[in-house]
């Protein structure tokens, strides 16, 4: 069977099954992302009026400190990115620098941002029975930037409980969060220090100065409203870990911010042991931290997302997936049993693959189905720029928008040739009585966003996961 009708078959599935779910509670990175749009005319001039800080940075670019603590911190991480096309995010330490940026470089647009915002969104047009969303500054403008659907739940404390409003009256007078979010696409290319760089991809490079989400700072409406539905939830998904500093104003450290997020998600769990809970690391540029929070998140959590690289740096084993297939699964098996948990999914542009055990209770043919979701409302957003429900999702499978990606096709055959033929497409007998399932992805023969695509593949994934 072609893959494009396995994708078709998969959405007819998850919109059968769909009423069998239970609302969705994620947290806890929400912001609001202001968009600065690149091409190659605007970096050059942008980097001409900056002479002094350029020539620096041009120097520190392959190497760059992965934070930003002044104006050649930034360039050098924007040199760093657009020439490779790959994206990153890096943490503002100071506010100046900051404003020095904006001013520079002002804004073009502001959206929706941070991982449990844009899943939010996604969960909510994918037909979630409700989703709760952690907010932990929602000034107005943070307010409408949730689709304002009956599905989306905000929480609000009023008097002794907790109620919850519609995104359009549900805002408090509180801070902005704007994180830059500098996109480019395939082919920007500038000149400087007598080399020209040229992006070989779209991607963006992302710039924050947020203390809230810097901390994990929990909104005690967000506590109440879990409380409140904890029997209805059956989905917890957990991501924003990745922006957790050392140290904090007061004597605070990143530990005790982890442990008292951590500490909620695992007393949910106790009260609702039916509730799973998926853990979405992203880059974390401190190993300290890094080590800890993959430890500990893990350790509340029955599923765990990630991409290669995220694998490979949480192993010390560098680039896995260049290795071949069995380094690939190697590597999964050892972070799975190292860690505990009951699946792991590693996504990527070309493909994704999931180690699930044996107990963790789901059919290979559902893990498989999960990726196709995800992968739909990844390629709906970078297709439309927006999110889309399940019949938008099959319209752009029949609309032949999308095209099988080559390199996950050849991955695929790769895994064939290491592993033998496959039960069904794209899935393999693992160790123990588990499953290795690999799905090669359609991608959008035009890009329209860049922004929030993993977290697009994270919600379709987590949602359509049903028995």
């Amino acid at each position: 069977m072609a893959w494009d009708e396995l994708y078709r078959n998969s959405v007819d599935r998850f919109r059968l099954k769909l009423g069998a779910s239970g609302g969705v509670a994620v947290g806890f990175n929400t912001n609001i992302d202001g968009i600065i749009e690149l091409d190659g005319d605007r970096i050059q001039r942008f980097l001409e009026s900056q002479t002094p800080v350029a020539d620096e940075a041009f120097k520190r670019k392959d190497s760059p400190p992965g934070r930003v603590e002044g104006p050649v911190d930034f360039v050098a991480g924007l040199m760093h990115f657009v020439e490779r096309g790959t994206g990153g995010e890096y943490m503002v330490h100071d506010e100046d620098t900051y404003e020095w940026i904006v001013s520079n470089l002002p804004i073009d647009a502001r959206r929706m941002g941070g991982n449990a915002g844009i899943m939010a969104n996604a969960l909510s047009m994918l037909g979630a029975r409700f989703v709760i969303p952690h907010a932990v500054q929602l000034p107005e403008a943070q307010a409408k930037l949730f689709l304002d659907r009956e599905n989306v739940l905000l929480p609000v404390v009023e008097g002794d409980g907790v109620s919850f409003k519609p995104p359009s009256t549900a805002s408090r007078p509180d801070r902005e969060l704007v994180h830059l979010i500098l996109e480019y696409k395939e082919g920007t290319s500038f000149t400087w220090g007598g080399r020209t760089m040229k992006s070989p991809r779209n991607n963006r490079y992302i710039v924050n100065a947020d203390d809230y989400n810097g901390k994990i700072a929990i909104d005690p409406s967000f506590v109440g409203g879990v409380d409140s539905r904890l029997g209805k939830i059956d989905k917890f998904i957990l991501t924003g870990l990745h922006m957790l500093k050392r140290e904090y104003p007061g004597g605070e450290t990143y530990l005790d911010r982890l442990e008292e997020a951590l500490g909620l998600v695992r007393e949910w769990r106790r009260r609702n042991p039916e509730m799973r809970v998926h853990f979405e690391l992203a880059d974390i540029q401190d190993e300290v931290i890094r080590r800890d929070v993959v430890e500990m998140a893990s350790g509340v959590s029955d599923s765990v997302g990630m991409n290669e690289d995220e694998l490979g740096t949480a192993l010390g084993a560098g680039e896995i997936l260049s290795s071949g297939p069995e380094e690939l699964v190697g590597g999964m098996d050892d972070f799975s049993s190292r860690m505990g948990i009951g699946k792991l999914v590693l996504h990527g542009r070309d493909f994704v693959v999931s180690m699930v055990s044996e107990d963790y209770g789901y059919d290979p043919g559902i893990i498989r189905d999960s990726h196709m979701i995800g992968t739909l409302c990844s390629q709906y957003r970078a297709f439309r720029g927006d999110f889309g429900d399940p019949g938008e999702l099959r319209g752009l499978v029949d609309s032949g928008a999308l095209e099988s990606s080559v390199e996950g096709l050849r991955l695929v055959g790769d895994f064939e040739q290491a592993l033998g033929a496959p039960r069904e497409p794209g899935i393999w007998e693992g160790r123990d009585g588990g499953w290795i399932v690999l799905t090669p992805t359609l991608l959008s023969r035009k890009t329209l966003n860049t922004v929030g695509l993993g977290d697009c593949l994270t919600a379709g994934m987590v949602l359509s996961e049903i028995n």
